[in-house]
């Protein structure tokens, strides 16, 4: 290889060597420009909602009013709140949109007295849960059932129109209604929920909730005959 094939055969190696160069730096800007839309389609949360009339979601428990007094039977009732994506799911809400209620004639018409706001998050009593991480479940109150004959210790959980006899389910709203729209008498209802956070969208679930209306003291039997709850 005589001279003027070396110099040629440089000049052509240093030339590519300039688009591997500019190629990778055109790359990484474009890598950098959209590094947050590529993370937020690789890495992205996925939640979903389920119920089981049993513990740890739905059992008996007691509600307490005061220190000296003991506390009143009751059954809360829990929603699985689950992250099944690969990435945390920030600032989470579940909002009950609407709620309806079987007519005589079998169809489900819009329940007037209710306002549509969040439920609570268990344990913590607050309409946003800053994080649920990925592959795990937290727990978000749905309501209660308290024994009929206790309800008048609780004004917030008690509509005097309801047969003091009968059970209802007092939701867990983030206020309290005035028009007592969260207390649930004996029928047939469905609960539309939409569940979301900061960083995914939003799952939008129908809830079915039956309430045969009597109290049962034992926890299989109340679940088994008295009241029904699942996802449509």
């Amino acid at each position: 290889m005589n001279a003027t094939e070396l110099v040629a055969q440089s000049s052509t190696f240093e030339l590519t060597a300039m688009w591997v160069v500019a190629i990778a730096t055109i790359l990484l800007a474009v890598a950098g420009v959209f590094q947050d839309w590529i993370r937020a389609i690789v890495l992205r949360p996925k939640l979903d909602a389920s119920i089981a009339l049993k513990p740890p979601d739905c059992h008996k428990t007691k509600l307490t009013y005061s220190e000296e007094e003991p506390g009143a039977p009751c059954y809360m009732l829990r929603l699985s709140i689950s992250n099944y994506g690969n990435h945390r799911a920030e600032n989470v809400e579940v909002y009950a949109s609407e709620l309806q209620k079987k007519d005589a004639d079998g169809t489900f018409q819009r329940h007037g007295r209710f306002s549509p706001m969040h439920l609570l998050w268990s344990n913590v009593r607050k309409p946003v849960l800053p994080a649920i991480l990925a592959k795990m479940s937290r727990h978000c109150d749905l309501g209660m059932v308290i024994k009929p004959e206790e309800r008048p210790k609780f004004p917030e959980h008690n509509d005097t129109e309801v047969a003091m006899k009968n059970t209802t389910i007092s939701l867990s709203l983030e206020t309290t209604p005035n028009m007592k729209g969260h207390i649930l008498p004996p029928g047939a209802y469905r609960l539309k929920l939409q569940i979301g956070a900061a960083n995914c969208k939003v799952v939008e679930k129908t809830l079915e909730i039956a309430l045969e209306g009597t109290w049962y003291d034992e926890e299989k039997e109340m679940f088994d005959k008295g009241l029904g709850i699942r996802f449509l």
